[in-house]
């Protein structure tokens, strides 16, 4: 380089720091002969933007001159940071502000829930932009105020296609369909985003041929439109359609093939996800953590360890073990597998685990038979203090009580999530408590709790009691939740086959051949059994009365052998 000027040495910072080579900029930041305000704020955007706040913070505090760039800059370390108290102190202290540092700060308070705040500071403001209207028209529809967010988008002056999509995204989040509808008609013009949020509108509504002649009036498509069509056939279980439209995609992405890959996994047919995964792999596409996140879903689903630690490995060697949502996937992968030590050394690894990963830990213990254990880890997240439980987090409590036998705890931690965390139990807590008490005999109090619910108690929480007076032999009142169930009119077939055990089992044939003629009425057929298993490499699954195999001959040699040797052995 002939020449070295401070303008040319910036220009290489920002080049460092843009291909995330941190520690480069800083290096040749400390080497520069000359710096001057933008290099400093080149250097503290840096740190900023690799959320690096503490080196962010200690570089402000040295610099030798700040404008507002400077001040700006901090103010979104902070609010990145959500340290709000941090950032609003910083901002009353700042010697002048923009438009930028303002919408900032509204950013920040509509993050962290405090609209009110960001509306004072809104209203505050000398001058306003477009972009800090719509900050403030998406902070009123991100905490469910829809109202407010339209009447302040009715007072916008010189609205953008931008602050169109912001109004169109709110609707969309809140299920709004109509008024989606009504500012998508509105609009002066559309970009992608306009189109592809208002496709998603109508497939989430269950409206997908409108979302489909939707997609066909596109004026331009390419490849994240029809992915977001793909997504929107699968929401809705129409697998074949997103199928095709995949097929004829000339260009895919990798979010294209995520989209594939999730949505196979997401409708039950985990082994056509991992078919993809390797299609994908073959076509020489990247996975991210999305792709990761789906592939270890459905090997948990199959129960394929093999192929887990193989997608393990892969995501180690491309960085992404360590994401919060991969990690979750491994965590409940290797506990689908049974590999309870492998869960647990994923969860230790991780520096900052979420809820999700907490809840992880919790359900994944409970369904392994380990109920204890996940009560410990239960409490150690309680002693953090910095991660509020959620239902799913009770309900993998509730759940690991109800089958370690630990009755009087579930109870207890049944009314501590009422009275300590302030959540109200759903259908399923109270499904959980109801089974904890069946299992251990205590009918007659699951029979009260079920009449105590302040909802319709589904078929599948009195079919959860049924199979309890079964077990233990009380047919008085096993009767008496048949009768119920009956009402009920369900679907499951299940039930109906457990309902026509209870009534052969007390002698009553009219009623057993009721149910069975209803089942054939409604044409319901028990689902009939499939199974899986990985042999190096290969995922090979078996649906019980199909011969489809190409071994299934030799399999079935195998099996007379297997049987004879039994009967044998039983001699």
């Amino acid at each position: 380089m002939p020449i070295k000027d401070v303008v040319t040495w910036t220009t290489l910072l920002n080049a460092f720091a843009l291909h995330s080579m941190v520690a480069d900029a800083r290096k040749l930041f400390d080497e520069m002969p000359q710096r001057n305000q933008i290099t400093w704020n080149s250097m503290l955007s840096c740190y900023v933007r690799h959320s690096m706040f503490h080196d962010a913070d200690t570089l402000f505090e040295s610099m030798p001159c700040r404008d507002v760039v400077s001040w700006t800059i901090m103010l979104q370390a902070y609010a990145s940071a959500k340290c709000v108290l941090e950032a609003r102190r910083l901002f009353d202290k700042m010697p002048e502000r923009n438009v930028v540092s303002w919408t900032v700060m509204i950013g920040m308070y509509c993050d962290s829930g405090q609209v009110d705040e960001a509306r004072r500071l809104f209203d505050e403001m000398p001058e306003r932009n477009e972009v800090s209207w719509t900050a403030m028209v998406s902070g009123y529809m991100r905490s469910g105020l829809v109202c407010e967010a339209r009447r302040l988008f009715d007072e916008m002056p010189g609205k953008s296609v931008i602050s169109y999509n912001s109004m169109l995204s709110g609707y969309a989040r809140e299920s709004k369909i109509d008024e989606a509808w009504e500012i998508f008609h509105e609009m002066p013009e559309k970009n992608t985003i306009s189109w592809n949020t208002m496709i998603g509108v109508l497939a989430k509504s269950g409206l997908i041929e409108e979302a489909r002649l939707l997609f066909n009036e596109m004026p331009f498509q390419n490849f994240l439109s029809t992915t977001n069509m793909i997504s929107s056939y699968f929401s809705v279980g129409k697998v074949e359609e997103g199928k095709l439209l995949f097929d004829g995609l000339q260009e895919k992405g990798t979010i294209t093939w995520n989209a594939m890959i999730s949505g196979y996994e997401q409708n039950g047919l985990p082994l056509e996800a991992l078919i993809m995964l390797n299609q994908m792999h073959c076509a020489g596409m990247k996975w991210n953590s999305s792709t990761v996140t789906s592939a270890l879903s459905a090997c948990g689903s199959l129960a394929v360890l093999g192929m887990g630690k193989q997608i393990h490995k892969q995501a180690i060697s491309m960085g992404l073990s360590s994401n919060i949502y991969a990690g979750s996937s491994l965590i409940d992968m290797y506990f689908k597998c049974g590999c309870i030590d492998h869960a647990s050394e994923v969860f230790n690894y991780m520096s900052n685990p979420d809820l999700v990963s907490w809840n992880t830990m919790i359900s994944g213990l409970a369904y392994n038979g380990h109920g204890k254990s996940a009560l410990k880890i239960y409490s150690k997240m309680k002693l953090m203090g910095s991660i509020k439980p959620n239902h799913s987090t009770f309900l993998g409590v509730l759940f690991a009580c109800g089958h370690a036998g630990l009755v009087d705890e579930g109870l207890h931690y049944f009314e501590l999530m009422r009275t300590e965390e302030g959540l109200e139990p759903r259908t399923e807590h109270y499904g959980c408590v109801i089974d904890a008490l069946g299992r251990a005999g205590w009918l007659t109090d699951a029979y009260a709790l079920i009449r105590l619910m302040p909802f319709e108690p589904e078929d599948s929480t009195w079919a959860s009691l049924l199979g309890a007076c079964r077990n233990h032999g009380n047919l008085e009142l096993g009767l008496l939740v048949a009768e119920r169930l009956r009402k009920l009119g369900s679907s499951n077939p299940g039930i109906y086959i457990l309902l026509s055990n209870v009534y052969a089992e007390a002698g009553r044939w009219g009623d057993v051949g009721f149910v069975r003629e209803e089942m054939r009425e409604r044409c319901m057929v028990k689902e009939p059994g499939v199974s899986w298993i990985e042999i190096t490499g290969t995922v090979h699954r078996f649906l019980a009365g199909e011969e489809t195999h190409p071994q299934a001959p030799d399999i079935h040699v195998v099996l007379v052998g297997l049987s004879k040797v039994m009967r044998v052995g039983e001699l």
